[in-house]
């Protein structure tokens, strides 16, 4: 059988329906150096070429080969060829012993989205293509996955700061590598990518050896079509329930209507639950549904003698007064104290964004960011605790950030996110705080392309 390149009129329908797109548009593409990114960059830039807009490859070195450099400065060198823009992005914090393709996933997006945001990029294009969807589906569904994982990838994911796009997930592999080879361009052969010790790795074997049997391509993407049109319409539905339910705090919690919420489709409350705890815990996962239950059938059981009072994904979850539940971050796992060098903008522990202007307070003290704690709250200056107590639940304070000078647990200068602290006794100096999480609890409807 023929194997059929991919033309820039097919690339083209496939962007269309990723739109819309501004006038020049600039789409960043995460180029690894195999064959489906490099592909993809090069029908990228010449669908933006068309547009009189621009590529900029991005290619992350995880230095977790040897070789890793060679083969970034093998990409640079063909993006040079091309006349595309290419910047290596190196992962320069301690290598994990354990999840170690997991955590560089999640290092690579944090790297590449960090680029995006700094440059006023709006789009960044992955080369995910439909074997990897397929290795994404057999993967969730041994893991017992519902419909959201079984949807499989999604084609649009709506980041705080740019449009992931994929706009290569229903072409074959073996596609993009022909039309590479119809090219004369290389690629590079990532040895890690036949190491059976990766679960992804141990998949796509087994699934080479299905495709003589029921289970193919074509079945498993119907598969994955079906389960996606329920993503859909259940995002609709918990996003109703999210705005009629939740009221979000700018110190980082949010409070939940207790009769409002049983008063949803037992589905949606669990999705409900499930997101708001994601995105208090500041984890890149939402909880397993079982513990969720949990949860629910704690809350149903609620009196006033045996009060919720529970932990969910690094969260808190009580009861208040008044037929109202509080989520919050919970006082574990927090952010090491981190010492302030230079006027910079700070991701604090996946849900704070804070940014500090000078390095230094009036007097020439050195600052340091921490979490506030059970001790930071007992040595609270008494102006700025009395803001706290009446804007802030008494489980929730204790996760706050808290500005020190130097490092010493009775030099606080103040709780930058705490509400109303505007006037000159409780303004926590140069440095401000917003809630402002990496993974919002209201995400983009995904779209059925």
């Amino acid at each position: 059988m023929t194997i059929r390149t991919v033309t820039l009129s097919e690339f083209s329908a496939y962007m269309e329906k990723l739109g819309p797109f501004e006038n020049n548009p600039m789409i960043a593409i995460g180029v690894s150096g195999g064959a489906d990114s490099v592909c993809l960059c090069l029908l990228v830039d010449e669908w933006v070429r068309q547009r009189e807009g621009r590529a900029i490859a991005l290619t992350v070195n995880h230095g977790l080969r040897a070789e890793a450099l060679s083969e970034a400065e093998q990409v640079a060198e063909w993006m040079d060829n091309a006349g595309i823009e290419h910047h290596l992005l190196t992962w320069e914090d301690n290598k994990p012993e354990t999840a170690i393709q997991e955590r560089a996933r999640i290092a690579r997006y944090e790297l590449l989205e960090t680029w995006c945001q700094v440059n006023g990029v709006l789009h960044l294009a992955m080369a995910h293509n439909r074997d990897d969807q397929n290795e994404t589906y057999l993967m969730r569904l041994s893991h017992g996955s519902g419909p959201n994982g079984l949807a499989g990838m999604a084609t649009i994911v709506e980041k705080p700061h740019v449009r992931v796009i994929r706009p290569l997930l229903t072409v074959p592999r073996r596609r993009l590598e022909r039309t590479l080879d119809s090219r004369k361009h290389g690629w590079v052969d990532d040895p890690t990518n036949q190491s059976e010790c990766f679960e992804r790795i141990r998949v796509r074997r087994a699934f080479e050896g299905m495709k003589a049997s029921d289970v193919s391509a074509s079945s498993i993407a119907a598969k994955m079509r079906a389960y996606a049109i329920q993503r859909h319409d259940l995002e609709w539905l918990t996003a109703g329930a999210i705005a009629r339910t939740i009221r979000f705090h700018a110190a980082g919690y949010a409070t939940i209507s207790v009769s409002a919420l049983r008063e949803l489709n037992g589905t949606v409350i669990r999705r409900t639950i499930s997101r708001l705890v994601r995105t208090m815990g500041g984890l890149a996962y939402e909880p397993k549904m079982s513990a969720v239950d949990s949860v629910l059938e704690a809350v149903e059981a609620t009196s006033e003698r045996s009060p919720v009072n529970r932990t969910l994904g690094r969260c808190r979850i009580v009861a208040l007064t008044g037929d109202r539940l509080l989520i919050c971050r919970e006082n574990r796992h927090l952010p090491k104290p981190r010492r302030i060098e230079k006027p910079e903008t700070i991701w604090w522990d996946n849900r704070l964004r804070i940014e500090v202007q000078p390095n230094t307070d009036e007097q020439g003290s050195a600052l340091v960011l921490k979490a506030l704690g059970e001790r930071g709250w007992k040595t609270l200056p008494r102006p700025i605790k009395d803001v706290v107590r009446t804007q802030v639940p008494a489980p929730a304070r204790y996760s706050l950030p808290a500005i020190y000078k130097d490092s010493r647990p009775t030099g606080i200068v103040g709780v930058p996110n705490a509400p109303t602290m505007h006037d000159e006794t409780t303004r926590c100096p140069h440095v401000a705080a917003r809630f402002f999480t990496s993974n919002p609890v209201l995400s983009a409807v995904f779209p059925l392309v």
